[in-house]
């Protein structure tokens, strides 16, 4: 949806694309890292970090 929105006001997809990868990578990551989730591999369970189920 934004990759179609940026394209309309003529942004160039190719390049935003990697951008908004690389910011929705790093936004898991620090998501993740709250969660307490570390290493790997490494799996959530009822959205809480789990060893083994």
């Amino acid at each position: 949806m934004v990759l179609e929105l940026a394209a309309r006001h003529g942004a160039d997809r190719d390049i935003l694309l990697p951008t908004l990868n690389e910011q929705v990578l790093k936004a898991e990551c620090e998501v993740a890292m709250v969660r307490g989730v570390f290493g790997f591999p490494f799996s959530l369970y009822h959205r809480r970090p789990a060893s083994a189920f």
